[in-house]
């Protein structure tokens, strides 16, 4: 590349009235390498008045890199700031989650069931009835309530023998029974209101999320026994996970519910994907224990 011929070019360009800059920025736009800029500048700049402009651009140049450098930079930490806090309130709803999970004891209907999720994909097998069970834990679950309703029912009974209608927190309390009655029927809990429905003390949205239908799992034969013998309005206190179940013995996966707030019957029933389909590892009803 001639560079003295590209600055006679210039010079002549410039002679006619056009900047400098302005035809430096022209010719790189049209292939001339950005390096060579300063040395054509340099074989023609003969006035203080183009060395001026040129350094203005040059200036302008640098500027706009600056500006650019630090706006990734302020992206960049308000990005780690996000993540950062993302990460620090993940590990500080663990904690939580862990401390309430090492408080919750036997027999606090007050308060909410806590779970934790659970990240282990070896399976539970379970076999029954010459039938084959796996079961994906999706979650470490406890829960201490008072068993409104249950029933014992259909072919899914070979794992599940029993579902229990649980509540708890100002549900657990006898005078709700003023209130609401609740049934059990075709794995599904019911709940109605009585004819003294308008004086009761919790609106609809607190009874969806104080209950959950659970299809009990039992983890063997001596907690099962001791689900048989609950009786309605006892208290029970169960821990173990909540799971996916797969086996021939029915069509396609039958999962829990990981939230309770998902009754799909609303106030008059919870079933399908509202449930909790629960392995229970440990039974406590009064002063008996199962596990």
């Amino acid at each position: 590349m001639d560079l003295d011929e590209i600055a006679k070019y210039v010079k002549a360009r410039t002679e006619s009235g056009e900047s400098l800059p302005y035809v430096l920025d022209d010719l790189i736009a049209n292939g001339l390498p950005g390096k060579y800029r300063a040395e054509i500048a340099r074989r023609i700049m003969q006035t203080e008045e183009d060395k001026r402009l040129y350094e203005k651009r040059l200036a302008a140049i640098e500027q706009k890199k600056t500006t650019k450098k630090r706006a990734y930079m302020v992206v960049g930490a308000i990005a780690v700031l996000i993540v950062s806090f993302i990460i620090i309130n993940s590990i500080i709803e663990g904690i939580v989650l862990e401390q309430r999970w090492e408080g919750f004891k036997e027999g606090k209907v007050s308060e909410d069931p806590v779970q934790i999720s659970y990240n282990d994909d070896s399976p539970l097998i379970m076999e029954k009835d010459g039938y084959t069970y796996r079961m994906t834990r999706l979650a470490k679950y406890k829960i201490s309530g008072v068993v409104v309703s249950k029933m014992f029912q259909d072919d899914l009974a070979k794992i599940s023998p029993i579902d229990f209608l649980i509540v708890w927190g100002d549900l657990a309390d006898p005078e709700m029974d003023r209130y609401l009655k609740y049934s059990s029927g075709y794995r599904m809990g019911r709940i109605e209101a009585t004819n003294r429905w308008a004086e009761c003390p919790v609106d609809v949205d607190y009874i969806n999320i104080h209950l959950s239908n659970n299809h009990l799992i039992p983890a063997n034969d001596n907690i099962e026994q001791g689900m048989a013998g609950v009786r309605i309005n006892e208290v029970v206190y169960m821990e173990g996970y909540l799971v996916k179940v797969e086996s021939d013995a029915f069509g396609g996966p039958w999962t829990s519910s990981l939230a309770r707030d998902d009754a799909s019957g609303g106030f008059l029933g919870i079933g399908g994907s509202g449930c909790e389909i629960f392995y229970v590892e440990r039974l406590v009803v009064g002063d008996r224990g199962y596990q």
